[in-house]
Formats: structure tokens, C-alpha cells, sequence
């Protein structure tokens, strides 16, 4: 992959088309196929033939050549295959029975559903795909949408994964910060000022908020009301189940009545827990290769894990504890087992298609320099609107290239010299913070982020209803958190954590005022 250049208006064009095509014909592999072509087209001076061969001998191998990437998509494949495993032995039929037991209303399924994505802080990835596949035969059986489903999942991944000091992107977070302090001899500590811009990153905090308050109150809005009401009247959008796509393909087992709910939470629990014991010693492995006679920070330990690593690791627990659990108690034979294990291997493929896809773009973004060019227009900012200004193109840049990451990785080098030059300290933390913001508010509406996608996938969601449901929404809190957040402190109207309070009571107000329930007013 080359160096990405500054970027043109060109530079544009494949992901608008992506999105573009994505929004008018619903098929996502289709329209980022062309996206990523027409991408190549324009880096290959309009040859197409050449353009075509590069696609399928450059681009794609490329797209699934780096070695992170190769780990998440085997992260998906065995977490898939375990879900399924969970699923054939009647575990996942158990959990979802003592949830549905304790989520008797809508309104607590709801809440239970925010709360299990607060709880799986440690990976967006893990957290739509568990998340979304346990809950989804509970919501089901209480005509709850499929699109209020991916909804609370995909804004309780990113979000969650993105806030807590302990998940696979405070590694990421801290590498980039540091290494631009280092280029620049800034003497901070990266992870302090990570905690210390959490404060600042209104989008994020305010979504989880306005999730909590749409299932509290149980009111919605805009084509999110009308999927609820067409999810409650027959025939409804999307048939309804007593199980869900895992175990309507289940593998046939004289014992399969006899799952019990620790049969899918036990495989659950050893997957979070390796991935929160894997980062720390995985950390540690990497700084003791460096040096093995210092001690060494809490923070830095996790900085350094190498998290893609670090969750097929969990994977592969999640699987073997899954297997072995079926097979001791009966419940399977080990050849159903692994017949399962593959048969959740396969029906993830499509959803990884789109992934790869997603990231060829993302590539060949960066290749023309999309983001640096949306980046060119924040030159002639004051520091006062610096941060909303930077939270404007970090949203439309990972909109448009739907990589959080990849957003962070091209923005900090531009953000963070201009910000400390401009502003000094404050500033720097405030552009850092809306980096990060506005990198999971792009990420979050847009149709070719992985995070969507996954989340479409878990939750049997088609992908074009997913986000057509989901972006007014999402742009409801992220205008307030420009407006109220990024712009109220920056002109001194308020600090950070008064701008969070009012934020919160203007998100009340408004789901109070224009939300309506879904069998009344």
C-alpha cells in the first residue's frame, strides 16, 4: 500500500459512490465492490482493465493481508462457530429463556440489552456479535424490531469499547497519542491525557444516554417508530421466531432440551475474561522485550498488548470451552460439535465478504488521501471552534471511509501538531477528544463500517434498514454534542461536565417531546 496523498475532491468520489449505491440498491457487497473499482480506476489513471486485475491480485489480498486483520476475521469465524456450538447443545436456548424470564416487558429487554453492552466494554467487536445473537429470539418474542435490536447493540459497541480504559482500543488510542508526542517532545503522558479527554468526548457518553432514554421511555421516532409498529402488527417486517438463524440450523440432538443457560454463559464468560487477562499479559510479554528490569505501568501494559491477537486467543477458549462443555455433559457428540463449529463458520462468510470489502476501500482511501483532504479544510480555525470543527471531519472522514481507526491513524498526525501549536494544552485534549468522537460518530452511521456491518449480521438485521433506522438518531445526539458540547465549552459558555448535563436534559426533552410510543401517543 502506498503513502496516502494529500487528496484531492477525487479522492471522494469512491466512497460516495459506495455509499452511495449502497443507499439506492441495499446490497452492500455489489456497491462496494464498484466503490473500491472505481477507487482503483482513479489511482490507475482510468485503465480498466488494469484497474480490474489490480482489484482481484492487489487490492483484495492486500485488504486481508495485514495481520490484524487476518486476526479479527478469524476472531469472527470462531466466535461464530461458537455461538452456534452454544446454540446446537440448547445453551443459547437457555440463556435466552432466563433472560426472556427477567425481560417479562419491552421495556425491560430494552434496558437488559444496554445494560449486557455496557457490560462487554472490552471489544465492539465481541459486543455485537454476542450481544446481538443472544437477545435477538428474546426480542423476537416480544415483537421488538430487529432494527431497534441493531440499534442498541451497534450503539452500545463502539461507544462502550471506545470509552473504557480497559478494551482493545485504549491500545490504539494510547499508540497513536504517543506517538505524535514523541515527534513533537510533548513531555505527557499519553494515557492520562486519553482519561483526561473522556470528559470531552460528548458524542459517545450522550448515546449511550439517549439509548438508555429511548428504553426507558420506551418512545421513538422516525422510521425507528415505524419499524417498532410494523414489529407489533402482523404480518410483521420481519418474522418472528422461537429461536433465532443459529438454532433454526442447529445440528439434530436427542439432547438438545436438556441445555441449560451455563451452557452458553460459561463459553461467554471465558471469551471476556481472555480478552481482559490476554491484554494485560500480553502487554507485559511486549514491554519485557524491551526491558525486563523496569516495572512498568497498569496503563502502559495494556497499551502495548497486540489486541487483534489477543481475541482469537479468546476465540479459540470461547470454542474449545464450548466443545468441551456440549461433549461432557451429552449434549453433543464431538463430531456435532465440530460439524457445528463449521456450520457457524460458513454463516458468517457473507458478513466477512463485506467486511474485507469495507476494508479495501478504507485502503484505497487512504491511498488517494480522503481524509487528508477533508482534514485541509480546518486550517483557518480559531481555537474556540477547533475542536467541533475537527469533530466535523474526523464524522464525515470515517463516514465516508467507515474506519474509526483508520480515521484516528490519518487525523492525529494533522490534529494533534496543529491543536498544541494553536492552543496549548486544553485545546490539544479537546482536539483529542474529538478525533476520537467524532471517529465513532462517522463509524457509527455509516453503511460500510464494520461495526454496522456486524451488528446488521448478529442481529439479522438487513444492513440498509439498519442504517436508515439508525442515523437520525445518531445524528440527533451528535449535532447536540456538537452544538452544546464541542462548541459551548470551546466559546467558554460552560465547562465539559456542565455541557454533559445539559446535553442529557435537552436528549430527555426531546424523546419526551417528539417520541411517541408505539400503541399510543
Amino acid at each position: 500500500m502506498e503513502q496516502g496523498t494529500d487528496g484531492t475532491w477525487v479522492s471522494m468520489v469512491p466512497p460516495l459512490v459506495a455509499i452511495g449505491l449502497a443507499v439506492v440498491l441495499r446490497h452492500a457487497v455489489l456497491s462496494l465492490c464498484l466503490g473500491v473499482y472505481v477507487g482503483i480506476l482513479i489511482s490507475q489513471d482510468l485503465q480498466p482493465v488494469i484497474s480490474l486485475q489490480r482489484f482481484f491480485d492487489t487490492y483484495i489480498p492486500n485488504a486481508i493481508g495485514n495481520s490484524s486483520r487476518v486476526a479479527i476475521l478469524i476472531f469472527c469465524l470462531l466466535l461464530s462457530g461458537m455461538v452456534t456450538i452454544v446454540a446446537s447443545s440448547g445453551g443459547l436456548r437457555g440463556l435466552s429463556q432466563m433472560i426472556g424470564r427477567a425481560a417479562s416487558t419491552s421495556q425491560r429487554a430494552q434496558i437488559g440489552t444496554w445494560f449486557f453492552g455496557m457490560v462487554m466494554f472490552v471489544d465492539d467487536y465481541a459486543n455485537s456479535l454476542l450481544v446481538g445473537s443472544t437477545l435477538r429470539p428474546t426480542m423476537d418474542r416480544l415483537k421488538i424490531s430487529r432494527e431497534k435490536l441493531a440499534f442498541l447493540v451497534d450503539s452500545t459497541a463502539a461507544p462502550v469499547a471506545s470509552l473504557a480504559v480497559i478494551s482493545s482500543w485504549i491500545a490504539a488510542e494510547v499508540s497513536f497519542v504517543s506517538n505524535e508526542f514523541s515527534r513533537l517532545g510533548i513531555d505527557q503522558n499519553p494515557f492520562q491525557v486519553i482519561v483526561e479527554s473522556l470528559q470531552y468526548r460528548y458524542y459517545p457518553i450522550l448515546m449511550l444516554v439517549f439509548v438508555l432514554v429511548i428504553a426507558v421511555s420506551q418512545r421513538d421516532f422516525g422510521p425507528m417508530l415505524t419499524a417498532e409498529r410494523l414489529a407489533q402488527t402482523p404480518p410483521a417486517s420481519i418474522p418472528l421466531h422461537d429461536g433465532n438463524l443459529f438454532e433454526r440450523r442447529v445440528i439434530n440432538s436427542a439432547h438438545y432440551e436438556n441445555g441449560q443457560w451455563y451452557d452458553a454463559f460459561l463459553p461467554i464468560s471465558v471469551t471476556i475474561l481472555t480478552i481482559v487477562f490476554g491484554m494485560y499479559f500480553d502487554g507485559l510479554v511486549q514491554l519485557q522485550k524491551h526491558d525486563s528490569h523496569t516495572s512498568h505501568e497498569f496503563w502502559k501494559i495494556f497499551g502495548e498488548a497486540r489486541a487483534a491477537i489477543v481475541l482469537v486467543w479468546s476465540s479459540v477458549a470461547g470454542c474449545f470451552t464450548a466443545i468441551a462443555l456440549s461433549v461432557l455433559k451429552r449434549t453433543l457428540t464431538l463430531k456435532e460439535a465440530i460439524e457445528a463449529l463449521f456450520q457457524g463458520m460458513k454463516m458468517v462468510l457473507p458478513a466477512l465478504v463485506v467486511l474485507i470489502l469495507a476494508w479495501a476501500i478504507s485502503d484505497i482511501c487512504y491511498e488517494l488521501g480522503t481524509a487528508k483532504y477533508l482534514a485541509g479544510f480546518g486550517g483557518a480555525v480559531s481555537s474556540s471552534f477547533l475542536p467541533a470543527m475537527v469533530f466535523v471531519i474526523a464524522a464525515v472522514a470515517s463516514f465516508a471511509t467507515g474506519s474509526s481507526w483508520g480515521t484516528m491513524g490519518i487525523l492525529f498526525p494533522l490534529v494533534i501538531p496543529m491543536a498544541y501549536s494553536i492552543g496549548g494544552e486544553n485545546i490539544l485534549i479537546e482536539s483529542i477528544a474529538s478525533v476520537l468522537a467524532g471517529s465513532v460518530f462517522g463509524d457509527h452511521c455509516s453503511p460500510i463500517s464494520d461495526t454496522t456491518i456486524l451488528s446488521s449480521m448478529a442481529t439479522e438485521c438487513a444492513l440498509a434498514n439498519h442504517v436508515r433506522t439508525q442515523f437520525p438518531y445518531a445524528m440527533m445526539v451528535g449535532v447536540i454534542s456538537v452544538i452544546i458540547g464541542d462548541i459551548g465549552v470551546g466559546l467558554g459558555w460552560w465547562n465539559s461536565w456542565v455541557a454533559l448535563g445539559l446535553g442529557c436534559a435537552v436528549l430527555i426533552v426531546l424523546v419526551l417531546g417528539i417520541g411517541k410510543r408505539v400503541n399510543g401517543f
